[in-house]
């Protein structure tokens, strides 16, 4: 094959991965807020106060982190649109060819922070790489009691919601290296090893459950 055509469909595998990551990214970050929104509305209709205040605690905290991270992500869209997006710096690497992932721009976008802020940033994003993780170990645990849970005893289907967790669940590992280490060529390699570093959180699971 052709290195020019080579990089197209490369190209394209990036860019259809970039719009499921962001898809998976944001279902695991509004997640949160949404459920406590609409938690907060029933537990004040039953005159659940204890409940309410929770549940506006956690909208309050997740809300304003959902949507500034869609603030980031909409100026990391604009950049991986752009032929800057192949710069070699972001890539941590040698080779500008290739379009930088979209994961690496977004972490690219976010901004210099102190330690102080950049530790429990970093921690909050691990927490949804860990959540993102679980939907994998969910969907497997799914597709094996397919008998159960109607649809997911299609292969294909456990197979198709399983990777949109991991590339959703990848992401913010990315994010929260960035936010710990602030290095480029870091979070190059750690996007890099991302299905290594799935199959040592995921198999260990796998195998207590099952």
């Amino acid at each position: 094959m052709p290195l020019a055509q080579a990089i197209s469909w490369r190209d394209r595998w990036d860019r259809f991965e970039a719009m499921l990551g962001l898809m998976a990214c944001f279902a695991l970050a509004f997640g949160p807020p949404t459920i406590a929104g609409f938690t907060l509305i029933f537990a004040l209709l039953l005159a659940e106060w204890r409940v309410a205040a929770i549940a506006g605690g956690i909208a309050a905290l997740t809300g304003p982190m959902a949507v500034w991270l869609a603030k980031m992500a909409e100026h990391a869209l604009a950049q991986f649109r752009t032929a800057g997006s192949t710069s070699s710096s972001l890539r941590g690497d040698d080779h500008p060819q290739a379009r930088v992932p979209f994961a690496i721009v977004l972490a690219s976008v976010l901004p210099r922070l102190p330690l102080v802020v950049r530790v429990p940033l970093g921690v909050w994003w691990l927490a949804h790489f860990l959540a993102g993780t679980a939907l994998i170990v969910f969907a497997s645990v799914l597709a094996r009691q397919g008998a159960i849970w109607k649809g997911f005893d299609n292969p294909f289907v456990a197979i198709v919601f399983a990777y949109f967790f991991h590339v959703a669940a990848n992401v913010f590992l990315v994010m929260a290296v960035a936010a710990a280490f602030q290095s480029p060529r870091v979070t190059a390699r750690v996007w890099r090893a991302r299905f290594a570093i799935d199959g040592l959180c995921i198999l260990p699971l796998l195998l207590w459950i099952g």
